[in-house]
């Protein structure tokens, strides 16, 4: 009788021990998938950023990149620089002074005099020299993108409310892998805290594919202008 009476509390145990495991695993499995996907979509972006016309990142407001990287010494001030950065990218290209904002921000006036005798960087910022190819490689990348503008749209959208001024930075820039992996992480945080699960897997599938649908697109036409 003493056995009998202990079964079923035995059972409670390893169904309690069963139901834990249980749920222990498909929380590590969610977790995990959550990580797998980031950094495949952080690859897939990476490299879709890294596909632009090559006078994107050597003449114009990404010159901002180097500049920050070079001059910008303390972490107050690299903050402020990169958030002015972003702005001038994204809401005034064609203004002066959003960049003379960010080249105050890091170094003073005397300073300033002194880069512009000793180095190209400011100048290539201030004039900008695109050539007749550079022009169409930027129609021809423009061409591609503007058939996903309302995806890529989205994603900048998520961006900017997910991730910090430091993570945007590595994201423009191409300067910090890991920065990156973890801006694409707390986006896909975002999205999943804001849908059901069958949304958001059916909207990060469509996004890797739409990414590698890109990236094969600019690689391509990459090889018609070699």
């Amino acid at each position: 009788m003493l056995k009998l009476k202990r079964i079923p509390y035995v059972w409670k145990i390893l169904l309690c021990f069963l139901l834990v495991a249980r749920t222990n695993g498909v929380s590590v499995k969610k977790v995990s998938s959550m990580d797998d996907d980031a950094n495949e979509l952080a690859r897939l972006v990476e490299m879709f950023w890294s596909l632009k016309p090559d006078v994107l990142q050597r003449q114009g407001p990404l010159v901002l990149c180097e500049f920050i990287d070079q001059y910008c010494a303390t972490a107050t001030s690299r903050m402020r620089a990169i958030s002015v950065m972003i702005s001038s990218i994204v809401n005034d290209y064609h203004s002066r002074k959003p960049y003379n904002q960010v080249l105050n921000v890091c170094v003073n006036s005397t300073g300033l005099e002194s880069i512009e005798k000793s180095s190209s960087l400011l100048q290539r910022l201030i004039s900008p020299m695109i050539t007749n190819d550079d022009k169409l490689n930027i129609r021809q990348y423009r061409r591609v993108i503007l058939n996903y503008t309302s995806e890529l749209n989205d994603l900048i959208s998520y961006m900017n409310k997910s991730c910090n001024a430091e993570e945007i930075h590595a994201l423009v820039c191409l300067s910090n892998t890991e920065l990156i992996k973890r801006c694409t992480l707390k986006m896909l945080r975002d999205m999943h805290d804001q849908s059901t699960l069958d949304i958001y897997e059916d909207y990060i599938q469509k996004t890797k594919d739409i990414f590698t649908d890109i990236n094969i697109q600019l690689s391509m036409a990459d090889k018609e202008f070699e």
